[in-house]
């Protein structure tokens, strides 16, 4: 799950799946893990954030879109019994503008990456798959996701937005692996900062969480519960974890 179109096709299947899974309830049912929100909002939401990303990458555009820029390309739905066919055709443009791209592209994207091109496929991947999980809760019918998928999006979200933190010099550690892919992330926190901690000895962890990663990554993106994973240690550290742990896109 690293090339480009691995993340395109991921997000092609993950769009799909959100839209029947929407199509199948009314708009105004709830969605249980994102408090307030109806099927409505969270279709609204995701459609929109595709046309922002389609924007940046169809224009090159380098600088972060101002906040009239995003409501004027992306907050454009209309009445409800046209909204899944709004979205469809949001996530189809989004999928056949970041295929078409060149691979010199250059644009605005707020995480590292190999290329602008890598990280809106990789980032729009992991957008939509968890959303297509919220979508599927409140139908209720959940499909799991793939463990390639599943594995990558861990990576993203501790690799990505928790490597461009500078970890604390000392502190808990936190080691996070995955069963089913024989892969682990070391975060170390301490005086209110989190952070990837790649040179940590695994062995000196204070607390393990562990499971496949396809119960992982909904379970970070904090879509379910932590019953099903393995606990080792000091469980406050994963306390300190879960209320600590914010993703503030930049």
């Amino acid at each position: 799950m690293n090339s480009i179109e691995d993340h395109l096709v991921a997000l092609e299947r993950a769009g799909d799946a959100l839209a029947r899974a929407a199509g199948s309830v009314s708009l105004d049912t709830p969605v249980p893990h994102c408090p307030g929100w109806c099927v409505r909002d969270l279709v609204r939401h995701t459609g929109a954030v595709h046309r922002w990303a389609t924007y940046i990458v169809g224009t090159g555009q380098v600088a972060r879109p101002s906040p009239a820029e995003r409501d004027r390309v992306a907050m454009t739905w209309g009445p409800d019994a046209e909204l899944i066919d709004w979205f469809r055709s949001g996530h189809r443009d989004l999928v056949a503008t970041v295929r078409a791209a060149p691979d010199e592209l250059s644009c605005y994207q707020f995480l590292a990456a190999d290329s602008p091109r890598a990280f809106w496929a990789r980032r729009q991947a992991h957008e939509t798959t968890i959303h297509r999980l919220d979508a599927q809760f409140a139908a209720g019918a959940v499909e799991p996701v793939d463990p390639a998928v599943a594995a990558d999006g861990v990576d993203e979200l501790l690799g990505g937005f928790f490597r461009r933190r500078e970890p604390p010099a000392d502190g808990a550690l936190l080691l996070v692996t995955a069963t089913d892919v024989d892969r682990s992330w070391a975060i170390r926190l301490g005086a209110g900062r989190i952070g990837l901690d790649p040179g940590a000895d695994p062995g000196s962890a204070d607390c393990v969480l562990a499971g496949p990663s396809t119960l992982l990554y909904p379970t970070l993106w904090n879509r379910g519960g932590f019953d099903e994973l393995t606990v080792r240690g000091d469980a406050t550290v994963l306390d300190r974890w879960r209320s600590e742990a914010t993703i503030r896109w930049g």
